[in-house]
């Protein structure tokens, strides 16, 4: 029975040396937790790489839209003033356009019916031009309307005047015509055609035209014997 102290001896073998064994575990142990840390870390600091990421990218984005729409307020600042200077010029076409027209309607029938015509002339005395308020040193013979019954005055005048455009402008044919009491006889008549305003709304004065006169029109059919002194 001599193996019996070998037995009791074995108890106290280490066949690997487990009191070695138990360091490296450790050690195993703390090399895992240090790569699960450094991984874990790792993340974190991918983690909040990213985030930060998102974050600057969202400002970023919302910088971008604010720098757009301050673009966009900018041109529509400055398309206002264009825009109404467009309109204006527009306006000031339409206007001008519309006076050209009317003036060179006018010009027709001025050139067709308008101006002095006379059919009899008769003649007066010095006497009789001053009677009827004539003046020396001033062209023309006074001639009544028919309204005043100055029946002293062989001659009278009567007007027609009619509108052809109300406004816009105002375009009208105003006749004059010269008739003798005694027989109801048209010595001459007169008709004038004219065009008044339609102008771009301003403060000046309003503009027009019509026709040309270049005597005075009783002179055309009163004959005044020796002529006005």
């Amino acid at each position: 029975m001599a193996l019996a102290p070998a037995a009791a001896g074995a108890l106290d073998f280490d066949p690997g040396g487990v009191h070695e064994r138990k360091p490296r575990a450790r050690q195993s142990v703390a090399r895992i937790r240090r790569l699960h840390g450094g991984q874990r870390l790792r993340e974190e600091d991918g983690g909040m790489i990213t985030g930060h990421r998102v974050k600057c990218s969202r400002r970023c984005n919302r910088a971008t839209r604010v720098g757009m729409r301050g673009a966009g307020l900018v041109k529509a600042l400055l398309l206002i003033p264009a825009t109404l200077a467009v309109l204006l010029l527009l306006a000031v076409g339409f206007f001008e356009g519309r006076k050209a027209y009317w003036d060179y309607r006018v010009k027709g029938m001025c050139e067709k019916d308008g101006g002095i015509k006379v059919f009899e002339s008769i003649a007066i005395t010095h006497s009789q031009f001053l009677a009827w308020g004539g003046q020396d040193g001033i062209r023309g013979v006074p001639i009544p309307h028919e309204s005043e019954k100055r029946t002293d005055i062989p001659v009278f005048r009567r007007t027609d005047d009619q509108v052809i455009h109300p406004g816009g402008p105002e375009v009208r044919r105003d006749m004059t015509e010269f008739v003798r009491r005694s027989d109801g006889k048209v010595l001459g008549k007169y008709v004038h055609y004219a065009r008044r305003g339609g102008d771009f709304p301003n403060f000046a004065h309003e503009s027009s035209f019509g026709c040309q006169v270049t005597s005075v029109i009783s002179e055309k059919f009163i004959l005044v014997e020796g002529g006005a002194k």
